[in-house]
C-alpha cells in the first residue's frame, strides 16, 4: 500500500502544482493513515483536500472555506445538526457547473499508474475550469451546493 501512497503523493503534487503557482496555495501538508493518504492545500481563504482511499478505490476532492485561516472541522452529511456550509465535495460542484468534466472512477478499474494520474488530471482540470472563483476566495456557490446537499439528505430521510 505504501508504494501506491507514494505514487499518489508524487502524482498529486505534480497535477495540483497550479494551486501553488497560480492561486497562492502553500505546499501541501501530507497525512497518511491506515485508510490512505491526504494532501491538504490552503491559501488565505480556501482549502482543498485530495484524498486517496485504496480500500474504496477512490480519490475524493473537497473544497473548504477556511475559518480563521484553518480548515474547519469536517462534518459528515450524516451528522444531522452539523453546519455543512464550509465544505463540499468537488463532484457536487462539477455536477452543478460543468457535468461534462465529471471524473469517472469505476470500481473495477484500480487506481494505479496511468489510471491514478488520469483521475488526478481530471480533478485538476475541474478545479481550474469550474472552481477558480472558489480557489480565489469567492464562496457564493456554496449556497447552491448547500441546497443540493440538503435536498439529497432530505431524500435519504424519505426512504
Amino acid at each position: 500500500m505504501m508504494e501506491l501512497i507514494n505514487e499518489f503523493q508524487r502524482a498529486c503534487q505534480e497535477e495540483m502544482a497550479f494551486l501553488v503557482e497560480e492561486f497562492g496555495f502553500g505546499p501541501p501538508d501530507v497525512e497518511v493513515d491506515r485508510f490512505g493518504a491526504e494532501l491538504r492545500y490552503k491559501n488565505a481563504t480556501t482549502g482543498i483536500t485530495v484524498r486517496l482511499e485504496p480500500r474504496e478505490n477512490r480519490i475524493f476532492v473537497m473544497l473548504y472555506r477556511l475559518v480563521g485561516g484553518e480548515f474547519p472541522h469536517y462534518h459528515s452529511v450524516h451528522e444531522r445538526d452539523a453546519d455543512l456550509s464550509n465544505n463540499f465535495d468537488l463532484d457536487d460542484l462539477i455536477a452543478l457547473r460543468c457535468p461534462s468534466l465529471s471524473v469517472a472512477q469505476p470500481f473495477n478499474e484500480w487506481l494505479t499508474g496511468p489510471r491514478l494520474r488520469e483521475v488526478l488530471v481530471g480533478y485538476a482540470r475541474a478545479l481550474r475550469e469550474c472552481a477558480s472563483d472558489v480557489l480565489a476566495g469567492n464562496f457564493r456557490i456554496f449556497t447552491d451546493l448547500g441546497e443540493i446537499v440538503a435536498k439529497r439528505l432530505s431524500n435519504l430521510d424519505d426512504t
